[in-house]
């Protein structure tokens, strides 16, 4: 295996600027396919320990900013180097003979900076991050390349030295179409050109509609649908997904209060990033917006995936704590796919637990689907919450469901995501079919068309 070389510090390298960046990877890119060699991006993060930064936060960052200002010296004359926001940077290492030589890299910048970091030896108060994405195994182009270092280095919270080459992730295989129409979902998050679609969420006890999850939708000029965890991506890679965040929790709850001047009762669940759960800032943001729509804390949900708990947990309990304060309710989404630890259950505030769809979809044919799914409902009840599956699409899913307890469902079998607009018809027919059911757990689908002349039958 060839080594790394070793860093020429004798060599001054100029920061790039960030629009730099993407044509720099590009041109390594161009150079590594005629040569035959390879390139990689290395996306790093200094992640300080949440108590130190809740103390001395101004403190923490000029010591960051210190420690990275040595990276030019752990550079080759060729490689190049680019701030991405607070505490990230994006390093380019062109020219490598293989993928090892990036890994080795990383490693060299990792204990570097982590002794920079450290008032005492191998004791650092910060960890350094690094995922590695590289030219041409993980990706083929500059937009791809990014993408794919800084998913890995989001993975690399969970590695025990806090390096990860991209491992590629099946719920992101629309990565793959995201550089071609890059610029336009850039322009749609810059005009808020999206919208949100409610998808109805019915209590099996009593068969009524009581809430609602809302979803982002955005349709490009060319009428082309852009996936809702890619447009939540390029937030989260430019820095924008506390504004996305905010807009979106300012257009549920505006739609709220025009519900209720109709006279419909409702609730309404927004999805939170797991970098919201970084943001200091966020409760609020949250407690201001419920302020001006005058909107009863209690009828909005904040949903949370359980990996932005685990590698952060002080911080991320601290912002818990603070939305529950307000009166909101928290429930933790894809439950049983990430790190599902009874540990957190018992020290977070959370209301309910949403069974992951992935789980759902397959408790008829699966017999250990099954059993997950009824132990993470038994496990909800035993911890006073409430449970919620996701993805139920046929009566038979129902039934199995509803034998098992389950608090409240979500899915095709009800209805799609539904327009703003249309959601008040909908919930009108919905709930005339309710008045025709003689007792409780009764759950009339006829008004979706993809279930037009199938009625649920009693459980």
């Amino acid at each position: 295996m060839m080594p790394a070389p070793p860093p020429d510090r004798s060599s001054s390298i100029e920061p790039l600027l960030r629009h730099q960046l993407r044509q720099a990877i590009q041109a390594s890119i161009v150079e590594a396919n005629k040569a035959k060699r390879h390139c990689a991006v290395l996306v790093l993060a200094a992640e300080p320990k949440d108590r130190l930064l809740l103390l001395t936060q101004d403190w923490v960052d000029a010591r960051i900013e210190q420690a990275l200002s040595e990276l030019p010296t752990l550079l080759r004359k060729v490689d190049r180097y680019a701030s991405l926001g607070q505490r990230q940077w994006c390093v380019l290492l062109p020219g490598l003979t293989n993928v090892a030589q990036a890994v080795l890299a990383a490693h060299k910048i990792s204990r570097s900076l982590s002794e920079l970091l450290s008032d005492q030896p191998g004791k650092p108060w910060a960890r350094i991050l690094i995922g590695i994405a590289c030219h041409p195994e993980h990706a083929t182009d500059a937009d791809a390349l990014l993408i794919r270092a800084d998913a890995a280095q989001r993975q690399a919270e969970a590695s025990e030295d806090g390096i990860c080459v991209f491992l590629p992730d099946p719920a992101q295989e629309d990565d793959a179409c995201l550089p071609a129409i890059r610029s336009e979902v850039l322009d749609a998050l810059a005009s808020n050109n999206y919208r949100l679609a409610y998808q109805p969420q019915i209590d099996l006890a009593s068969g009524r509609c009581h809430a609602a999850e809302a979803l982002l939708r955005c349709t490009l000029p060319n009428g082309s649908r852009v996936p809702p965890t890619m447009l939540a991506r390029v937030a989260e890679q430019e820095g924008k997904v506390a504004t996305l965040t905010m807009n979106v929790l300012n257009s549920a709850l505006r739609q709220l209060g025009e519900w209720s001047s109709r006279g419909i009762d409702m609730r309404v669940s927004v999805n939170l990033s797991p970098y919201n759960l970084r943001d200091r800032d966020l409760p609020d943001v949250v407690a201001g917006a419920i302020a001006s729509w005058e909107i009863d804390a209690q009828r909005l949900t904040l949903e949370i995936v359980e990996s932005s708990m685990i590698h952060n947990f002080d911080q991320a309990a601290s912002i818990l704590n603070r939305l529950k304060a307000l009166g909101v309710k928290l429930a933790v989404d894809d439950f049983g796919t990430g790190y599902s630890c009874l540990a957190y259950l018992r020290q977070l505030p959370v209301d309910e637990l949403k069974v992951d769809q992935s789980l759902v979809r397959h408790i008829l044919r699966s017999k250990a689907d099954r059993q997950l799914v009824r132990a993470t409902i038994d496990l909800a009840h035993n911890f006073g919450l409430h449970a919620v599956a996701e993805g139920v699409e046929t009566i038979e899913m129902l039934e199995v469901l509803s034998e098992m307890r389950c608090d409240t469902i979500q899915g095709y079998l009800i209805s799609a995501p539904i327009e703003a607009e249309h959601y008040p018809d909908w919930l009108r027919h919905f709930e005339a079919d309710a008045l025709l059911r003689p007792s409780p757990g009764f759950c009339n689908v006829s008004t979706h068309p993809k279930q037009q002349g199938r009625t649920a039958v009693r459980p």
